[in-house]
């Protein structure tokens, strides 16, 4: 496959999110999200790209904001699990076990607030996701994503493999399941 370039990419989402059918959801097997996928090299391009988007539908989310905004919010938390829980560090981001806040929540809390002013969240700089050891799926099939009217956009920097899968960050084989890819 081949990648866009970010203006026909950016000009395919909108077309996507315009077009008030259903094609969204039947490629994405029941789910609520786009990929708009980009080289790793060029996603600097595509987020000055999406800052075009008409603000009165879009909101971007930058995940290297929320985590800031995490970490600043649960300093002492962070510093301990660091400190004394490194086997355990993926709890900080994504805990399922009690109800401590985790970055996980704090993203989905963002995404909820963008559906609740009736706009399409644009979530860039997902290496956060990445680096914080969560997989977006789980993003993808949140109650929040799955049950919204607007659909999720995430920018996905991943390149495609000899077999024509992509690699999200050129290092693991991204979940296609929950979303449509641009």
């Amino acid at each position: 496959m081949k990648h866009l370039n970010p203006h026909n990419a950016i000009l395919e989402l909108e077309r996507l999110v315009s077009s008030n059918d259903s094609e969204i959801k039947l490629q994405a097997n029941g789910g609520n999200s786009i990929l708009l996928v980009c080289k790793p090299s060029e996603e600097i391009n595509f987020i000055s790209e999406l800052h075009q988007l008409e603000a009165s539908k879009y909101q971007i989310i930058d995940l290297n904001q929320v985590l800031v905004e995490f970490v600043e919010k649960n300093k002492e938390d962070v510093e301990f699990y660091l400190k004394h829980l490194q086997a355990s560090l993926d709890r900080i981001f994504k805990n399922d076990l009690d109800a401590q806040p985790d970055l996980f929540h704090l993203i989905i809390d963002k995404l909820d607030q963008v559906f609740q002013v009736n706009k399409i969240p644009v979530i860039i700089n997902t290496g956060v996701i990445y680096a914080t050891h969560f997989d977006m799926l789980s993003l993808m099939e949140s109650k929040t994503i799955m049950d919204a009217a607007l659909p999720a956009v995430f920018l996905y920097p991943a390149e495609y493999n000899q077999n024509n899968q992509l690699e999200y960050l050129n290092t693991r084989i991204a979940s296609e399941y929950r979303c449509k890819i641009i």
